[in-house]
């Protein structure tokens, strides 16, 4: 579903709480997009999936990642209430509902404008994999505590 993949992004314990939420958005367009900010650090996830109704919502995101965690190996239906207050997850035998918030308090996340890339997710982790232990966990020296990643094209 993608939610574990944001778990390490929204603020756990945070002064401002739409930082402690996932906005989940799906669209006209056939998009279910699932953003989180710690406002440093953002991710955004799309998938295609089919939408009968567009809607959008804010939902805790440590509960998000424990409905996701319990969810069996199913297609999962999210139906958005009609007072935009709460989502049901339905898979299988499955079934939750979560309270959520209003989208429009969620912070505005920049999006990179330019040239895109497709890589499989096993490129990403290889990479990662093979370069991370070279990155710090000390913040409080000054030492290399991120990475740069180059990719270049061929013609």
């Amino acid at each position: 579903m993608g939610a574990k993949q944001l778990q390490g992004i929204f603020a756990r314990k945070e002064t401002i709480p739409v930082l402690s939420k996932i906005k989940i958005e799906a669209n006209e367009r056939g998009d279910l997009v699932m953003t989180a900010t710690d406002l440093d650090v953002s991710l955004i996830i799309e998938r295609e999936v089919d939408i009968l109704r567009p809607g959008s919502i804010c939902l805790s995101g440590r509960k998000l990642g424990d409905i996701a965690g319990t969810l069996p190996n199913e297609p999962v239906h999210l139906r958005l209430d009609d007072k935009g207050e709460k989502v049901e997850f339905r898979a299988g035998r499955f079934k939750s509902k979560l309270a959520g918030m209003d989208s429009d308090q969620f912070p505005e996340v920049p999006r990179v404008k330019g040239e895109s890339v497709k890589l499989p997710a096993g490129v990403i982790y290889e990479g990662l994999r093979r370069t991370s232990f070279a990155v710090t966990v000390t913040i409080s020296v000054l030492q290399l505590t991120g990475f740069c990643s180059k990719s270049k094209t061929r013609n």
